[in-house]
């Protein structure tokens, strides 16, 4: 015995016990999916809504970060890889800086610390200062540019 429940453009099925969630779309078109399925992708979309605004959150601390050091930043790129998130920061100088490099440091340990359990790693580089040519040799083109 199949059992129905109708709802406004959907409609829950239940055949033997089993749970199918059938969508129906417009012009006549349907999705069936069973219960399991529909959970995971209501999982997907939630986190990829926590996904988004936890990306959203890590670009607005990056630029902050950016701009209290200014006065040392040529410029920078944040993207995505392989290995996860890449933040490569090009100074105006050639010289090894250690304060800077402390600083990137902390701000590195820094977004560790936030816990962002849904974003892959997030990997900071230092360069000194390069064309930028020579910068997208080196890095992924995939890259956002930030800040100039």
């Amino acid at each position: 015995m199949v059992a129905t429940e109708d709802r406004r453009g959907w409609q829950h099925v239940s055949p033997d016990g089993e749970k199918t969630l059938i969508v129906e779309l417009g012009a006549g078109g349907k999705f069936a999916f069973n219960e399991t399925d529909f959970e995971y992708a209501t999982d997907a979309i939630t986190r990829r809504d926590e996904l988004k605004q936890q990306f959203s959150d890590l670009k607005d601390r990056v630029h902050r970060w950016l701009l209290e050091h200014a006065d040392v930043i040529e410029r920078a790129y944040i993207g995505a890889g392989s290995d996860g998130l890449t933040v490569v920061i090009i100074r105006r100088d050639q010289q090894f800086d250690v304060d800077f490099e402390l600083a990137v440091s902390r701000f590195d340990l820094d977004l560790a610390n936030l816990g962002y359990l849904n974003l892959p790693n997030v990997n900071l580089l230092s360069l000194p200062c390069s064309s930028p040519e020579a910068v997208h040799a080196f890095i992924n083109p995939m890259l956002v540019w930030m800040k100039s």
